[in-house]
This record gives structure tokens, C-alpha cells and sequence, in this order.
């Protein structure tokens, strides 16, 4: 990533307890309100240019309602000036594509000058783009837009061709790639679902780590099937996040994204303590019992209304019965109806997936003694289409 100013220490403020990485790591307290952006209050001096998009991608990863429990308000409206945007080089269109995609500023003439700026880009020759092409979070930021803007019909004749010029940028490899990698992969595949983020960062260093969590938080669904960190590197990236020393006050992308990781594991840690394959199996036991205040009433409560019955007939309504039961446990480690990769002519779906435990639920109903048979050579099937990559799933 190209070298950007560090003037981006703010005021001192005092963080609200309530963001969850300051109940846990208070010595982060002080660093975090000098690490957060300025951009966008009212009180203090704007950034330099080069340096928005760095704001931006801040308030893309961390939400405005975070920011302002840890610095107090924020005024972005006032801070955007949509007729100079398309005017002040990438860093001002990079961070308006990071605020429309976060649904911040969602105005049609935040929309026109975000594309009206990438066009300009694009007429600029190759020479010219070198800082731009260095620069992984303009790139994200710039794809971020053009994405949210996609399918939009006012909008959909202008986005299109720049999509496909902005893809052929990202194929040109950068020229010294660092730790923010991850972003300019992440940039091609929200532009042509290439699939590159099925193969997993295998790297063990804590800002690449980092940034892992962070971008997969932010972007879910484009890293559905991305296999999940394993354990081992999980638990290490939080150690080294509480005990290693903090980026600089000036390391504003880094330290921001330190400070989402970290959020992402405690709150995963809080909320499931990571449950087992024998924790799931017992929830799934349960299930029948649980089944007894199920609603099948035999007259209605009510006159004038039917008696309520919540019927059960098929795989999917057994399936929606288990994602409800599911979800509130695992969370967006839970992923249902997903295709895994193709084996010669066969691409096999799964039902319910969980991707931290690399474990499949699959639903099969049998409504007469004879489907047994049938469903024991389905099952026979699917598990070698299944588990051709144990990366994903295993069991």
C-alpha cells in the first residue's frame, strides 16, 4: 500500500465501555480515539486529500453508531462536498464509494459524483494510476461503490463498463504486495466472483490475520466459502492483538483494523465459546422434545379465524426450522443452500453448513418405511461429491 501523511490524531475523547473491545483491552483505550478518523468532525481541521479514503475505510469497517460511541458525533453530511469529489483525484472517490456502500450516504447526487470521479479515472492512462494501482484501499473503495451502485437502473447503463475496466486493473499484479493483500483480492472478486477467496490465507503474521477477520466481518457474503482460520491461529492472533504493542497513532488503516479483530473475536468468543460438533449434536437431539409446544391447534382460539398450524411437509420447512434454531448460536458461521466446488459435471449443495466446525446438516425426509433405502444411497452419494475439499468441510 502506498505511504499516505499521518496528521490523524484527534482530540482526546473517552471511549464508551460499550464497544467491546475496551471492556476487555482497556490499555487500547486512549490509542483507539487517536487511531479513529477526523474527517468528519465538524471541530477539527479536514485531512489532507491523500488521506480520505483512509477515514472512510474506517467508518465502512468500524460503523458510524461505533464511532461515535468511542469519539462522540460525527457529521459526514457537512464533510462531503459532492460537486468537488469527482474533481480531487482517487482518495475522494475511493471514500465516497467506502460511504455509499455502507448505506451512510445514499443520496442520488452522492451516487453521481461517485461515478462521475471513477469515470474520470478511467480515462486517465496506466502511467498516471501507478499511486491509484498501489494503493489497495482506494481500490476496495472504489469496487465498494461500483458494486452498491450495481443493479440500480439509473445507474446500471455507467457501472458496468467500469467494473469491467477497474477488473483489468486488479489482474495486473502489484508491484511490492504488503499486508493489506487481502483487500486487492477481495476487490476482484466483488467485481467478477472469480472464486479467489476460496483459497485461504494461510499466513500467520498478526496484521494479515487481522485484516482477514476484519474484510470477513465487513464483506460477508463474499467469503462464504472461504474454509474458516483454524483454531490454533485464531487463538494466537488474539493473544498478539491484547499483549504486542499498537500501530502508531499515524497507522490509521492498521490500527482500525486491530481494533475490528479484535471486536470479532471477543464478541465470537462471548457469544458461542466456540461449540462443539458434540454441542451441535446434542441441539439437534433436542429438537423433538423442544417440538411440544409446537403450534397444531385442532379448533381456533379465536372466532372467525382458522386454528393455528404450522405445518411441517418438506426438507425446506425442516431446514428453516434449524437455521431458526441454529442462527442465534453460530451466527454468520452458518451457511445454508451452498454450492461447493464442482467434481467433473456435479456441483453438490448443502443444506446447513458450519463453517468453523466444518461440519454439513443435511435434511432428508422420509415419509414411508421404503424412502430409507433411498436415502441411505443419496447420502452414499453426496458425501464423496461433499468432502473432495476437507478445507471446507469434513465431516
Amino acid at each position: 500500500m502506498a505511504e499516505r501523511s499521518s496528521d490523524k490524531t484527534i482530540a482526546s475523547a473517552q471511549p464508551s465501555p460499550r464497544f467491546g473491545v475496551e471492556t476487555v483491552a482497556q490499555p487500547y483505550s486512549g490509542w483507539v480515539a487517536e487511531c479513529l478518523p477526523k474527517a468528519f468532525y465538524p471541530s477539527q481541521q479536514a485531512p489532507t486529500e491523500p488521506n480520505k479514503h483512509s477515514d472512510a475505510f474506517v467508518l465502512r469497517i468500524l460503523g458510524v453508531s461505533a464511532i461515535r460511541e468511542i469519539v462522540g458525533n460525527v457529521d459526514i453530511d457537512s464533510a462531503i462536498d459532492s460537486e468537488k469529489i469527482p474533481y480531487q483525484g482517487f482518495p475522494a472517490v475511493a471514500a465516497l464509494g467506502f460511504l455509499i456502500a455502507g448505506g451512510v450516504l445514499v443520496s442520488d447526487e452522492a451516487s453521481a459524483a461517485f461515478l462521475m470521479g471513477v469515470e474520470r479515472l478511467s480515462t486517465r492512462p496506466i502511467a498516471s494510476l501507478a499511486t491509484f494501482l498501489a494503493d489497495d484501499v482506494a481500490l476496495l473503495g472504489v469496487t465498494d461503490g461500483l458494486v452498491a451502485l450495481t443493479g440500480r437502473a439509473q445507474t446500471s447503463d455507467r457501472v458496468a463498463p467500469l467494473r469491467f475496466w477497474l477488473a483489468g486493473l486488479l489482474d495486473r499484479p502489484p508491484d511490492a504486495p504488503g499486508w493489506s493483500m487481502r483487500m486487492r483480492i477481495l476487490a476482484a472478486d466483488l467485481l467478477d466472483q472469480r472464486g479467489r477467496l476460496q483459497v485461504a490465507s494461510d499466513d500467520t503474521d498478526a496484521n494479515v490475520l487481522a485484516l482477514e477477520y476484519t474484510l470477513q466481518s465487513t464483506w460477508a457474503r463474499a467469503f462464504i466459502k472461504t474454509p474458516a482460520v483454524d483454531e490454533q491461529r485464531r487463538n494466537r492472533l488474539l493473544q498478539e492483538l491484547v499483549t504486542y504493542a499498537a500501530p502508531q497513532s499515524g497507522d490509521l488503516e492498521r490500527g482500525a483494523v486491530w481494533v475490528k479483530a479484535l471486536d470479532v473475536l471477543i464478541d465470537d468468543a462471548c457469544r458461542s465459546l466456540t461449540p462443539s460438533v458434540s454441542d451441535t449434536v446434542r441441539i439437534l437431539q433436542s429438537v423433538q422434545a423442544a417440538l411440544r409446544r409446537w403450534k397444531w391447534e385442532a379448533n381456533a382460539r379465536r372466532q372467525g379465524v382458522m386454528p393455528t398450524r404450522w405445518m411441517i411437509d418438506t426438507e425446506y420447512d425442516v431446514q428453516a426450522l434449524l437455521w431458526l434454531i441454529l442462527y442465534p448460536i453460530y451466527r454468520d458461521e452458518l451457511v445454508d443452500e451452498t454450492y461447493l466446488p464442482s467434481w467433473g459435471n456435479v456441483q453438490a449443495r448443502v443444506d446447513l453448513g458450519i463453517k468453523k466446525l466444518k461440519l454439513i446438516i443435511e435434511v432428508k425426509l422420509a415419509r414411508r418405511p421404503g424412502d430409507f433405502a433411498d436415502i441411505e444411497e443419496q447420502v452414499a452419494g453426496d458425501v464423496g461429491l461433499y468432502f473432495q475439499d476437507t478445507n471446507l468441510f469434513d465431516r
